[in-house]
């Protein structure tokens, strides 16, 4: 059904159209677009549109590195990593005794060879697990536990994470931001938001009340968004229980005011929403419909799509996709786990980068405190792919303002294989239906791709076709579109073999 008939519902009176009129409606269309460019339909709306954030609007469209390191490295992937058998005993996988500090022990740590990669897939911004399940910090904290102790479970000054990642990301000029767990600390003995009973404690393990877990984790927040500079993102995984409004306070006072937030709904005025899936495969709307804008707060499984902008209680809530580069959904460093394929590191980007996302692609940091050379390379062969893929375009023109349609010649036959398209978003997503058409044989137009929403990036792959010309029309929208640049590519350059990596 097109996007029209769902979200204009009645107009003038008139019944929605059934789905055998829709369609030849849109064969009308196409068919007359062989010679016109389509007309543009404008779709009511009552209540003003969602805008951006300046850092959301920065965020889409581009790829972070999501650091994993930390006192489950050493032992095995997991929410906690540290767990029964391994606080006070051996993991099969991994050391022995994840209470002691000592067991944190990378024997090279090199900070410097992770922006080496981050560099090498193009990503703008890098966010490092500061601290997980575990509870262990990855910075030397000043709070201290409900009797006036340290709080010592924690690097220690030889080994700050946290102060050797920022100086490294600044340095190349790579934002950088915080994971923080509010969902589990097995150190305090807390899951899921909760302190256990305190008959469960282990021996090692702090005795809190849920009160003084929530002022310790809020204190322990405040210290990284007050004393490691500017931030571009935080994360907030598993959402902030009860101390929401608590955490909401902190966002609006320290430097996380101007970062966005991963699962940030209700919390900051920068919020990006979780797609719902780990795959690299989120769910998506008819016509492969992304919206940067969603009607749900902690958007729930599946909400990858998003809703129209002119949905009841919609805010601007752009879509962040997290995968990992390890197969099996493995986020910390899993000795010998293979790696996914260059094909499917592929389908994540367009899956995300590609489709109006944000991807965060996670860094498994290897026991030397290094970037594993397997994964170095595949880094490496990625990033490749993408410049080779879209670094050079056959061609790039701009839509001219007040119109609904732009038309490219090539001034050659070029055997082109995609385009992609974007949007300016800056007063709003404004395109709902568009369709590509490309110019054969010297004059007659063929529908290429079409689909809903298009967003900070919309690429349309399909077969090789040799064009003369290239046409992208807005069929429907909730205001003329004030800006869309539209790339032409050349097939050849984005074949996948010529990059790929062993994945064992």
């Amino acid at each position: 059904m097109c996007i029209r008939d769902r979200y204009q519902r009645r107009v003038r009176g008139r019944p929605e159209p059934k789905m055998a009129n829709l369609l030849l409606l849109l064969m009308a269309t196409i068919a007359i677009s062989a010679v016109l460019a389509a007309p543009f339909e404008l779709i009511p709306h009552v209540s003003p549109l969602p805008i951006p954030t300046k850092q959301q609007l920065a965020y889409q469209g581009q790829i972070s590195a999501l650091i994993h390191f930390g006192m489950a490295t050493f032992f095995h992937d997991g929410d906690p990593g540290c767990d029964d058998s391994n606080w006070n005993g051996c993991d099969p996988k991994g050391g022995c005794n994840s209470s002691n500090v000592a067991s944190f022990n990378p024997t090279n740590l090199n900070v410097s060879s992770w922006v080496e990669s981050f560099e090498a897939i193009g990503a703008s911004s890098a966010v490092l697990t500061a601290k997980h399940g575990c509870g262990f910090l990855g910075w030397r904290t000043n709070t201290t536990l409900p009797d006036g102790t340290p709080y010592r479970y924690h690097v220690p000054d030889h080994l700050n994470v946290v102060e050797q990642f920022v100086t490294a990301t600044e340095a190349a000029g790579i934002g950088h931001g915080f994971y923080y767990s509010l969902t589990n600390n097995f150190y305090l003995n807390v899951a899921s938001h909760s302190v256990r009973p305190p008959s469960t404690a282990l021996p090692g393990q702090v005795v809190v009340s849920q009160t003084e877990f929530e002022q310790l984790a809020l204190a322990q927040v405040t210290e990284l968004w007050t004393q490691f500079g500017e931030l571009t993102e935080i994360w907030l995984d598993g959402g902030c229980g009860d101390m929401c409004d608590k955490v909401a306070a902190l966002v609006g006072t320290t430097l996380a005011k101007d970062a966005v937030a991963f699962n940030g709904g209700g919390v900051s005025a920068s919020a990006v929403r979780w797609c719902g899936t780990e795959s690299g495969q989120p769910t998506k709307g008819p016509g492969g419909a992304v919206w940067s804008t969603a009607d749900c707060g902690w958007c729930p499984s599946g909400s990858g799509s998003g809703a129209p902008p002119n949905s009841t209680n919609a805010t601007w809530y752009p879509s962040a996709v997290d995968v990992t580069l390890q197969a099996g959904d493995h986020w910390f460093f899993t000795p010998g786990d293979a790696l996914n394929p260059l094909s499917t590191l592929v389908d994540m980007y367009h899956n995300s980068v590609g489709s109006n996302g944000h991807l965060e692609i996670d860094f498994a940091i290897d026991r030397t405190g290094g970037v594993d050379p397997r994964h170095a390379r595949a880094y490496l062969e990625f990033g490749a792919w993408i410049k080779s893929c879209y670094g050079s375009p056959a061609v790039t023109k701009e839509l001219e303002g007040g119109s609904s349609w732009v038309e490219i010649d090539l001034n050659t036959t070029v055997v082109m294989d995609r385009v992609l398209m974007q949007e300016d978003q800056s007063a709003g997503q404004m395109i709902a239906e568009y369709l590509v058409e490309v110019r054969v044989d010297g004059a007659q137009w063929r529908h290429f791709s079409s689909g809903v929403t298009i967003g900070a990036k919309r690429i349309d792959i399909a077969a090789p076709v040799p064009a003369t010309g290239v046409r992208v029309s807005v069929l429907t929208g909730f205001g003329l579109p004030t800006g869309l640049s539209v790339s032409v590519f050349a097939a050849g350059p984005c074949d996948v073999k010529q990059f790929e990596y062993p994945t064992e």
